[in-house]
């Protein structure tokens, strides 16, 4: 959707963005790293039959997330 601006269900250009930029954002639009780092998500949705796409816009934010997915985790504490 964010790409070709169609929505990939129904194929409908009825589409809205609701940007993932503080301060309009709430906790719904924002993906907690860390106490101290938030990555914004924007999401873009079909107001013909209500698909949705989520994206992090920014390109560090993507390299931070490159970074952190380097450090696995095997869940073996995992309750």
């Amino acid at each position: 959707m964010k790409l070709n601006n169609t929505c990939v269900k129904c194929q409908s250009s009825n589409l809205r963005k609701v940007s993932g930029n503080f301060p309009l954002s709430d906790k719904n639009n924002i993906l907690k790293i860390t106490a101290f780092k938030n990555i914004y998500i924007t999401s873009y949705v079909c107001v013909e039959c209500g698909f949705m796409e989520e994206w992090i816009e920014k390109p560090a934010d993507l390299e931070y997330l490159a970074k952190k997915a380097d450090e696995t985790d095997d869940f073996s504490n995992f309750v």
